[in-house]
């Protein structure tokens, strides 16, 4: 049988040749990863962002989020438009978000806790959270000549436990499920009387028709201080700063009550986490801006707590925690 014989250095050109073609290869990587680094540019580039807002100018939705966006503007020296598209209580502008392209051009400030029948346009579901904007207390309040404290009103509502109604701004809100969890408290069966806004339900219950309302700090605050509203109690875990003499829930006797509403920003599930990442930044440099701190204690809402680091997170506990206590009250979503 015929033998081969190969030159003494042939194990040398043989390796010398395998580290040409992995050199060649690594060069092909890092000239392809450069190709594709050209083809997307870095985020945001010159296309402007687009912040929707669910409801009409002027809300207090709105007003956070314009207030927060010219800043993350300034931050990012990037274009961000704000951009309302009011209806179906914020479903129309949720849909929109959820299937918008997932590249951080599109984001959405959603109000919670706001409970659907469709959960899917929650957050967690087709939207993640970006970054918690702001949290706030719902208070309880009734017309001034009511029940003179929450001692006083409470035991009125045991007396007569199906002679009381109480209004929030919409099925579903956090407004009606803290009423709902005052119901579950006392055993009592108030009716909810739901509005399309706080504004309506407010000059209700100073009219009288409605015999309490589970409102938000702003919507109240004005007439509370004129004393045209009695404020018998806030949600919250701590007292709020622009209702001092107002006690939470549970310093007046009602324990584990504990529910507070919330702004998050979303984006469209799938954005890169890079993205998101940056935005936040730019989110929690605004909210440390004496501008927005001051517009914050003004709206009676604080800045987010450690809590809400996680939007995501902290968004759905907290809407978990609204369907439980939908469950427990028989509450029939829309």
């Amino acid at each position: 049988m015929r033998q081969h014989h190969f030159p003494k250095n042939a194990k040398a050109t043989v390796s010398k040749l395998s580290r040409m073609l992995a050199n060649g290869c690594l060069a092909v990587a890092m000239v392809t990863a450069a190709a594709a680094a050209r083809a997307e540019p870095a985020w945001p580039d010159e296309k402007p962002i687009t912040w929707v807002v669910g409801f009409s100018a002027g809300g207090s939705v709105d007003v956070i989020t314009r207030a927060v966006a010219q800043q993350v503007s300034a931050t990012l020296k990037q274009n961000v438009v704000v951009e309302n598209k009011a209806g179906a209580a914020g479903a129309i502008a949720l849909a929109s978000v959820a299937r918008a392209k997932p590249d951080g051009y599109t984001l959405i400030t959603v109000p919670g806790p706001i409970l659907r029948e469709d959960d899917g346009l929650e957050i967690g579901e087709k939207l993640v959270g970006v970054a918690t904007l702001a949290e706030g207390a719902v208070v309880m309040v009734g017309a001034a000549n009511g029940p003179a404290d929450f001692k006083q009103l409470r035991a009125a509502i045991e007396k007569t436990p199906n002679a009381f109604t109480y209004a929030s701004s919409g099925v579903g809100t956090g407004q009606h499920i803290a009423g709902a969890m005052f119901n579950l408290a006392l055993q009592a069966q108030m009716v909810h009387v739901p509005y399309k806004g706080g504004s309506q339900a407010l000059a209700n219950v100073m009219g009288g028709q409605v015999t309490l309302g589970f409102l938000g700090v702003s919507t109240v605050l004005p007439q509370v201080l004129d004393g045209k509203l009695i404020a018998y109690a806030v949600t919250s875990p701590n007292r709020v700063a622009s209702l001092p003499d107002v006690p939470t829930f549970e310093e007046a006797g009602i324990a584990g009550f504990n529910l507070t509403q919330w702004y998050v920003a979303a984006m469209p599930a799938g954005t890169p986490e890079a993205v998101i990442q940056k935005f936040r930044r730019a989110v929690d440099d605004a909210l440390r801006t004496p501008q927005i701190l001051t517009l914050l204690k003004a709206s009676g809402l604080d800045a987010p707590g450690k809590e809400a680091q996680d939007p995501t997170a902290f968004a759905r506990a907290s809407i978990e925690q609204s369907r439980m206590i939908a469950k427990k009250a028989n509450i029939t979503l829309q």
